[in-house]
């Protein structure tokens, strides 16, 4: 069964892949090159109208040549038959040919000719003698009649040959699914085409560099004529692609190469100081610090550093969470806290930066500052304040209650 359908396919192939075709190229009747031609007429040509009275006249011991026309196929040449219509007059009916192809002369063989006013088309299968289209173009007929008043009316050279197959397919309407300018998006599909003509197509390729090299792939598919190549997630970078095709004789075309960039997505770094994100966050002397770095995108590496002395940077996968207790033996100590992402492949980097100012309290208990969302109160000067109204009020009582004792 494999041989049958191998048999088929191959006779499929051939019947498509190549064409067979015949030319017939008469004498060249413009062609006035002659040799000792006798002739009956104005001008020593052959006619080619077969109902012509004007033919050459072929005297006793002598000969003549003449060309044909030039050929205009391409292909393998299968076979080449030189035709003759001859007759005779009297004295011998044999016309003897030979044939010279651009670099040997042959003799062929001795063609009997019927006689007036009967007409016989010879032929002379002359193949061999005319192995390349260059040779036929060159070739010539040698005519010689032993006799006297051989007559040839008509002449031609007819010529099997398989034309194959040297038109390239074509390409036309590429497109893409994408519009420029293209941000990086993770498992963005993508989609690719090329539409290719050609009456004996084979097979279309796509090139592309988007694995990082330039390599041959074969199409995800096709409908009808166009072809299209699906791709999921390229990641930002500068790419290339193109198209090849051929066809069942082998004649490759390839397309133009179309270059497209994919731009980094740009990338957004929020700080939290205690779940706020106030510029400058108020905080109390040996309180806890919660800071919070957060990436709108989600899996990536995020730091945070901070001036606080004795602070190493913090690394993590977003969000990154960081409990600090904040001690400072000077009031309003500004400390920064800088939360960033570092560029990578596909995203740009970004950073924000918050302040925690540390303020001290009377209070020595250590709070947890989260409740704070504002500037706290000034607890020292308050504290002052009062002590001065008590001792106003004190000092108004005495007046009131002792006065004697003020005087």
């Amino acid at each position: 069964m494999k041989w049958i359908l191998l048999t088929l396919f191959l006779f499929l192939f051939l019947i498509v892949n190549v064409k067979a075709t015949k030319e017939t190229l008469w004498v060249n009747a413009n062609d006035t090159t002659h040799k000792e031609w006798s002739t009956v007429g104005s001008e020593p040509f052959i006619d080619n109208d077969v109902t012509s009275k004007v033919w050459v006249v072929m005297t006793a011991n002598r000969q003549g040549y003449f060309f044909f026309e030039n050929s205009t196929g391409t292909g393998t040449i299968n076979k080449v038959i030189l035709g003759l219509d001859c007759s005779y007059s009297m004295f011998g009916t044999d016309l003897r040919t030979y044939l010279h192809n651009g670099t040997t002369d042959y003799q062929l063989l001795d063609v009997t000719c019927p006689a007036q006013p009967t007409w016989e088309f010879k032929e002379i299968d002359v193949t061999e003698h005319f192995p390349t289209w260059q040779s036929i173009d060159d070739g010539k007929i040698f005519l010689h009649s032993a006799g006297l008043y051989i007559n040839v009316r008509r002449a031609n050279l007819t010529i099997d040959y398989t034309e194959s197959d040297t038109t390239s397919p074509i390409w036309y309407n590429n497109k893409t699914n994408y519009t420029f300018p293209i941000t990086y998006e993770p498992n963005k599909p993508y989609q690719f085409n090329i539409s290719w003509n050609d009456t004996y197509f084979n097979t279309a390729l796509i090139q592309h560099n988007f694995t990082g090299t330039l390599t041959n792939y074969s199409f995800s598919g096709n409908l009808s004529n166009e072809y299209y190549y699906n791709h999921i997630d390229l990641a930002s970078n500068t790419y290339e692609w193109c198209s090849f095709a051929n066809d069942t004789s082998n004649n490759w075309n390839k397309t133009d190469v179309w270059t497209f960039t994919i731009d980094k997505d740009s990338t957004s770094t929020i700080v939290y100081l205690n779940n706020t994100t106030t510029t400058d966050y108020y905080i109390y002397n040996n309180s806890i610090l919660n800071t919070t770095v957060v990436l709108n995108i989600s899996g990536k590496t995020v730091y945070l550093e901070s001036n606080y002395s004795d602070f190493n940077t913090q690394s993590g996968t977003t969000p990154l969470y960081n409990h600090t207790t904040l001690t400072t033996s000077t009031n309003n100590t500004f400390l920064n806290f800088t939360g960033y992402f570092i560029a990578d492949d596909n995203y740009t980097s970004s950073s924000q930066t918050r302040h925690a100012v540390i303020y001290f309290t009377t209070s020595t208990t250590t709070t947890t500052s989260s409740i704070a969302t504002t500037t706290p109160i000034d607890y020292d000067y308050c504290q002052i304040m009062y002590m001065k109204l008590l001792r106003k009020r004190l000092y108004k009582s005495s007046y009131t209650f002792f006065p004697k004792l003020l005087t």
